[in-house]
């Protein structure tokens, strides 16, 4: 035996339409999972707007420094992927390559001093503010620093003042950038 129940149905449903319960049930199932399922979709398919600037505050005022120090003989570079600037080790292979690419993949440095006519890496310079005081910044930073070292590639880190003097600054990125090229020199050598 069929149990029917009788619900309220819309005006479009002719009189007399009887609908089984487990029907009902079975419907209204479905439509609660898909509900809760569409809490995780994403609305849009480009769920994205655009940052208000590429660097903070304090980025800014530093960038305005260091273009100065650098004149016409550094171009800079900001927010630049670590792995565009080191890569792992050739006959690194499978899950060794993988590992190592991935340990530098997702992680950025401040800013980049190239050589403006053919573009080659000159140094990094990384601004440290309070947001390098936790432990995970801290490990990031380690990674940083053991990646850029073991590939050669200087690095300067300077903390996060009220104001920079260029002067002082070019100074300092001139003895990094001689350094490296003299190390370089005497490597091949």
């Amino acid at each position: 035996m069929m149990l029917h129940v009788a619900f309220p149905l819309p005006g479009w449903v002719p009189a007399g339409v009887v609908v089984p319960a487990f029907l009902v049930l079975v419907s209204l199932g479905i439509l609660g999972l898909m509900l809760w399922l569409a809490r995780w979709l994403p609305r849009d398919e480009f769920p994205y707007e655009r940052a208000p600037a590429l660097f903070t505050p304090a980025e800014r005022a530093f960038l305005l420094a260091l273009r100065e120090a650098a004149g016409s003989r550094y171009a800079i570079f900001g927010k630049v992927r670590l792995a565009d600037l080191v890569r792992p080790r050739a006959g690194l292979t499978g899950k060794s390559w993988a590992a190592a690419f991935g340990r530098i993949s997702r992680k950025h440095v401040d800013f980049v001093l190239c050589e403006p006519h053919d573009g080659r890496v000159l140094a990094v310079v990384e601004l440290d503010d309070r947001s390098h005081a936790g432990a995970g910044a801290r490990a990031r930073d380690r990674i940083k620093d053991g990646a850029l070292r073991a590939a050669g590639v200087p690095l300067l880190r300077m903390p996060a003042q009220r104001a920079y003097h260029a002067g002082d600054l070019r100074l300092r990125l001139d003895e990094l950038v001689r350094d490296a090229l003299t190390s370089a020199t005497l490597a091949r050598d």
